[in-house]
């Protein structure tokens, strides 16, 4: 038979590869899959078990997590979704260096026999997400389809206790119920402790145990809100929390691949944070995509940790991202392998293994951060996949158990390939600080918490609170400690307390502490927003003052608005934004503000930028560069792109005595004007270099980034003027006849504005050049007036005051040369007319004048 004419062309191809997979299939036996155990509760630590039969040696299956909304043990409502998902090859498991990494599930029998087991262990790296209660299906596939999925039904059901808290999560647009939300259960200190789903009506419920919570709400196309859902459970009862979720009008979205192959990444939740506290959520699908719902503003774009580090990657970086009016699409994130391992385990100081305690790896060079992983049962063994570097490992305190103390943190240098270990340390309870929190006036003080942590590494302790008569039992073990009112608690927010040193002796108890608290005097407000003057809501903020040889911190967040109110006492306070949390919204460290209190409130605003490597320019120079004919009285004036930090470092030629400048910034930070103390020598070319080679680079942003080496220029002085000494001589005539005008001198040119014309009240600004001899017509001042109060200071025209037909003002106005523009600032506090002014230190001085034409004012 000619086999061209049994099968022709493509249609012969097709019908090869539809038999050579029949075949295929039809060789492989139906898969199966087994769970053990099938139910756990949520407080469960141990392995769960997934048994994979039926396969082909070493061959490579995915295995997914799914939601089961309708709990009939299969994929099928619509409302059923990915919850993780991973891949596993038959007879490998997940080594580096020679070391297990426990994070990553492998073929836990490690033979390549046709059968895989995957030990998972419970609740993982992450206690929401890995022991969230509810039914779901486990699914295990081919990449390749080679055979049927199978599947097998999973539960985590939640532990009884007699209180808790239940609610229902609806649309803040109209109030309808939201079917099968996510709801995230959160402690006081804001560390997730678990998750559950709500039912087709909204309503979910958790039990727990008596304490401080936070519920949040997360569900398809809607955004929640971190500042909501807060509720403190009392023993034996029920707390209701509803939750009305926003719609997100816009997305961002994109692609989570490997930076090595750029293949999809599924199953790894896609967090968004916004500036103002509103959080988003989605999962990648099979492919990597992902999709979550935002609106206008600033968000930040995250991976969850605990995912990354069950498929072997680094947290990347946030991704800024601006919503404004439309969705971002093409968010593409490419996350990088671990390529090196840190391993040990976690032990009290008796050698004992504690498990569930949570640890971190951050390198020196803050370029990566591993994600985080948990010590775990039987023995306390850890992992933490990283690359290679110098590394810090530490626990993150507010994850241990009871009766236990910090150890310090361990710093690891590793290569890529290798594994390093790093074993951590807890101490058991072995001593005792103990005393009563009392006030200034010898009255015990009750409900407070206070708390012990190592002075030597820092870190929190574990809060105790005080009981009815004041007095306190803080556990400890021998070496320094620092004693102090727990910053992180519910704490009266009128009680100040110092923070108290010990040197402590292994199994020698301190009793007998007086410590005393004060009460709040007054409070230092203010507003941390960014430079569109968007609010930044939830960042925390500390402010410290040292009195009698004792330390004093208070510590707040800012609310929805981005404002915040410390309680303090007289004192000099230095007030900041907590780092780590301007940095996990996108935005770079600011420097601390000093306050000092002396009865009255005090202010601390702070304005916040996205952080930047782009190095500062100098947007202009007045004198210009090769001016000519300057005068010799000018002042040099250097305008940068952007706020500069104020510092200097400059090179003047030989011409001129350095030391005889002075130095001023404008108060936006852009502007710096240099004053020579005597006149410029005439007839000379004045160069100068800013941060000149071998010198301090004094010259920086805001944001550290230095201004390049050797910016420099040059201008040449006029003449000195001819004629005899002491003769009067006519120059040209202001373009605009006016009396009562008031006149400023900016880097040799003399500003005359306002008057009154011979057509009446006028706000004409003209500007004359005596080395050139020459008027030039400028931007008019907005508030047409005569009789003004005028001065120059930092370079910039300021107009007091004033009156025009009759009516006497308080207007203050001020004139930037270099913008040719007007602004208005803060008015004087009474208007007048015909006042005197003066500049002093920087500062305008205006006395006297009239306010009604009547009376005389004196200021």
């Amino acid at each position: 038979m000619n086999p061209k004419t049994f099968c022709p062309g493509l249609r012969c191809f097709a019908l090869v590869v539809a038999l050579v997979l029949k075949v295929a299939t039809g060789a492989q036996a139906a898969v199966g899959l087994a769970v053990s155990p099938a139910s756990v509760a949520n407080d469960y630590v141990g392995k769960v078990s997934l048994t994979i039969t039926g396969l082909a040696a070493g061959q490579k299956v995915r295995i997914e997590r799914l939601s089961d909304m309708n709990d009939n043990g299969t994929v099928d409502a619509p409302t059923d979704g990915l919850f993780g998902a991973f891949t596993v090859t038959d007879g490998q498991l997940p080594v580096i260096g020679g070391i297990r990494d426990l994070n990553v599930p492998g073929d836990d029998d490690g033979l390549a026999n046709g059968q895989i087991r995957v030990d998972i262990n419970l609740p993982g790296t992450d206690p929401v997400f890995g022991a969230a209660s509810g039914t779901f299906v486990y699914r295990v596939s081919d990449p390749l389809n080679v055979f049927a999925p199978a599947t097998k039904a999973f539960a985590v059901t939640q532990k009884t206790y007699p209180q808790g808290i239940r609610g229902q999560i609806t649309a803040a647009s109209d109030g309808s119920p939201m079917a099968y939300p996510f709801v995230v259960l959160m402690d006081g200190n804001g560390i997730g402790t678990g998750g559950t789903f709500a039912d087709a009506t909204g309503h979910y419920e958790f039990k727990t145990l008596p304490g401080n919570y936070r519920v949040l709400g997360i569900a398809g196309g809607h955004v929640t809100d971190f500042s909501a859902g807060i509720a403190t459970v009392a023993k034996d009862q029920f707390k209701t929390v509803n939750l009305a979720l926003a719609t997100g009008g816009f997305t961002i979205s994109g692609r989570l691949t490997d930076a090595g192959s750029g293949a999809g990444i599924p199953g790894v939740f896609m967090l968004a944070q916004s500036n103002t506290g509103t959080l988003s959520a989605a999962i990648t699908d099979l492919g990597g995509n992902y999709s979550v719902a935002v609106t206008p503003g600033q968000w930040n774009l995250q991976t969850s940790e605990s995912h990354l580090a069950e498929i072997g990657y680094l947290r990347p970086d946030k991704v800024p991202v601006n919503i404004a009016g439309t969705s971002a699409s093409n968010v593409n994130v490419a996350m990088a392998k671990a390529t090196a391992l840190i391993y040990g385990t976690v032990k009290d100081n008796l050698g004992h293994p504690v498990s569930q305690i949570e640890m971190r790896a951050d390198d020196t060079g803050h370029l990566h951060e591993s994600p985080s992983s948990r010590s775990l049962a039987p023995d306390g063994s850890y992992t933490l996949g990283v690359q290679a570097g110098v590394w810090w490992v530490g626990l993150q305190t507010d994850t241990l158990p009871p009766g236990y103390t910090p150890g310090p943190s361990v710093q690891v240098t590793i290569a890529s390939g290798q594994a390093v270990q790093a074993n951590l340390t807890v101490s058991t309870v072995t001593t005792h600080l103990r005393g009563k929190v009392v006030d200034t006036g010898g009255n015990p003080q009750s409900g407070v918490a206070i708390q012990a942590y190592p002075s030597d590494f820092g870190g929190n302790g574990t809060p105790t609170t005080t009981a009815a008569d004041g007095s306190f039992d803080v556990g400890v073990t021998g070496g320094n400690w620092t004693l102090q009112l727990w910053i992180d608690s519910d704490a009266p927010s009128d009680l100040i307390g110092p923070s108290l040193h010990f040197a402590v002796t292994e199994g020698v108890d301190i009793a007998n502490i007086n410590y005393v608290v004060r009460t709040v005097t007054a409070h230092i407000h203010g507003l941390v927003s960014n430079l569109q003057g968007n609010p930044v809501a939830d960042v925390g903020l500390y402010a410290t003052t040292t009195i009698n040889g004792a330390l004093y911190n208070r510590y707040v967040n800012t609310d929805a608005d981005g404002n915040f109110s410390i309680g303090v006492i007289n004192g000099t306070w230095s007030v900041g934004v907590d780092c780590n949390g301007l940095e996990s919204r996108g935005y770079a460290c600011v420097d601390n503000r000093p306050v000092t209190i002396s009865g009255a409130n005090g202010v601390a605003n702070f304005v916040v930028l996205v952080p930047d490597t782009v190095r500062p320019s100098l947007a202009s120079v007045l004198p210009a560069r090769n001016a000519t004919g300057v005068a010799t009285g000018a002042t040099i004036a250097f305008t940068f792109g952007e706020p500069m930090q104020p510092d200097h470092s400059i090179s003047w030629s030989p011409n001129v005595n350095a030391d005889q400048f002075g130095y001023s910034w404008s108060e936006d930070g852009l502007t710096l004007t240099c004053t020579y103390a005597a006149k410029l020598p005439a007839s000379s070319t004045i160069s100068w270099v800013l941060n000149p080679s071998g010198y301090s680079q004094s010259f920086r942003d805001v944001a550290g980034n230095e201004l390049p080496s050797d910016v420099g220029g040059s201008f040449t002085t006029m003449a000195n003027p001819a004629g005899p000494a002491g003769i009067w001589t006519y120059k040209p005539f202001m373009p605009t006849a006016r009396s009562g005008p008031g006149a400023a001198s900016i880097a040799g040119i003399l500003y005359v504005v306002g008057g009154n014309t011979p057509g009446g009240y006028s706000g004409v600004l003209e500007g004359f050049d005596p080395e050139r001899g020459t008027w030039a017509t400028l931007a008019p001042m907005p508030t047409i007036r005569a009789g003004m109060a005028v001065g120059a200071i930092d370079g910039k025209l300021y107009a007091a005051g004033g009156t025009a037909f009759l009516n006497v003002v308080s207007t203050l106005e001020v004139y930037d040369p270099v913008a040719n523009s007007w602004k208005t600032r803060h008015a004087m506090n009474v208007a007048r007319v015909g006042a005197a002014a003066g500049v002093v230190g920087g500062k305008l001085y205006v006395v006297g004048g009239t306010s009604d034409f009547t009376q005389t004012l004196e200021v």
